[in-house]
């Protein structure tokens, strides 16, 4: 399923006419607007939450995958991969950074095959489809070669990052009760202050009581021990440092859920 959404984001995104699904599919509008095009596939939301949430369900569909010969998987293994990857390349470089790391969890098959997959598509490309080649080439220079530029030269180099350090990341709180209890303005709407990091939204709304109390919470409910809740709240922590990702984005959450409900909603 999640490969058939990175195609219909690569659909949609590199052919202007197959839009048309968004005729029937509600989107955020935010979507039509924005100077680089990003499709969503089936989802609501896209960008870096989308891109997020292909590379961590692919991470954990690859770990906990049937156990069967490598060589009847190898093929549908890396179009499946090739297919999500490109899903993720479009929609956000968080994703991309997530994926760096969680390549580790890979089999090497999947590797191998991914490589070989990524030189034929390549070639195909250059050769019928020359059009399509650079555009994707557009989509590799803005997500992978500036996330190497920030991670080589620093944030400064990038307006995003640079943006949400230098002003994402302020405390609203003015007294001890405030810091430690929190204001009850989460960073909504009309709010004074609108941050777009997770944490700094709970600190805020929460405190450091709520918010140290909140998380704990979260991982008490779904916590066992499995490589499958290690990846996602691994991700999750590193992720809401950037945004909100408390019960949202819906299909993210989805993941912790089936797996608990798989096993028993114990």
């Amino acid at each position: 399923m999640i490969s058939l959404n990175g195609i219909i984001v690569a659909i949609t995104t590199l052919y202007q006419p197959s839009r048309v699904f968004y005729n029937f599919i509600s989107v955020n509008p935010k979507v039509f607007d924005y100077p680089i095009p990003r499709y969503p596939g089936f989802v609501f939301d896209g960008f870096s939450y989308l891109s997020v949430f292909l590379i961590v369900a692919l991470t954990l569909t690859l770990i906990y995958r049937p156990k069967v010969s490598m060589n009847s998987r190898l093929v549908p293994e890396a179009l499946g991969v090739s297919f999500t990857l490109l899903g993720t390349l479009i929609s956000g470089r968080l994703g991309i950074l997530i994926g760096s790391l969680m390549s580790f969890f890979w089999p090497k098959s999947v590797i191998i095959g991914q490589i070989l997959m990524i030189v034929i598509t390549a070639l195909f490309l250059s050769i019928f489809l020359p059009e399509l080649y650079g555009l994707i080439e557009n989509y590799v220079i803005w997500n992978i070669i500036q996330i190497w530029n920030v991670v080589a030269n620093g944030i400064e180099n990038d307006s995003s990052s640079a943006d949400l350090v230098s002003n994402h990341f302020v405390l609203t709180g003015s007294t001890v009760f405030e810091f430690l209890f929190g204001t009850g303005d989460f960073g909504f709407g009309s709010s004074n202050y609108i941050s777009d990091s997770g944490y700094i939204k709970m600190l805020n709304g929460m405190g450091i009581v709520g918010t140290a109390t909140f998380i704990i919470a979260l991982l008490y409910i779904f916590f066992d021990k499995s490589y499958f809740y290690f990846v996602f709240f691994t991700v999750f922590l590193f992720v809401m440092v950037k945004d909100f990702y408390i019960f949202f984005p819906y299909y993210f959450w989805s993941l912790p859920i089936f797996w608990f409900c798989s096993k028993g909603c114990r």
